[in-house]
This record gives C-alpha cells, sequence and structure tokens, in this order.
C-alpha cells in the first residue's frame, strides 16, 4: 500500500455534504481544509479529512477491526481479522 511506497500522510477529499464523511473522522482523519470544486456547472463545498502518520492510522484500524472480529490481540500480533 501506501507506506511500501514512502508515503506517510494522506489527505481524503470528501463531498461535505456527504454522510460517510463521519467514517474517515471515526477513522482518525482530522478535517483540516475546506475547497470548493466546479463539477457539473455548480460549485461543490469539500472537506480534506488528513491523516499525518499513516503507521499509527492503520494500526489504529487494524485494532479496531480485531475487536469488532472479537479478538482484541490479533493486531498486536500482526495479524488481520478474518471475516466470518
Amino acid at each position: 500500500g501506501l507506506l511500501r511506497h514512502g508515503m506517510t500522510a494522506a489527505t481524503i477529499w470528501v463531498v461535505r455534504q456527504n454522510p460517510s464523511r463521519f467514517f474517515y473522522e471515526a477513522m482518525g482523519g482530522v478535517a483540516r481544509r475546506h475547497r470548493t470544486e466546479r463539477l457539473w456547472s455548480t460549485t461543490i463545498p469539500t472537506v480534506g479529512y488528513a491523516w499525518d502518520d499513516l503507521a499509527e492510522a492503520i494500526g489504529a484500524m487494524d485494532d479496531s477491526m480485531a475487536r469488532m472480529a472479537g479478538d482484541p490481540g490479533a493486531a498486536s500480533r500482526g495479524q488481520r481479522p478474518r471475516p466470518q
């Protein structure tokens, strides 16, 4: 993924009115920038969610996934939870 290619931070742009933007907040993204995009002859407000430390963010997501799968120690052992 991104870390293997030397990328240590990321920003994802989301339409401000898109309710899925709360997912990015739940995954540790911080709303850092706001801008408008011009699309189909209209102006759309967007929000840039940023992660300054991808390794930390990925580790937190792995821990969260492991807890949901019922194995709180999986992430610390370097394992991804198995789908059920």
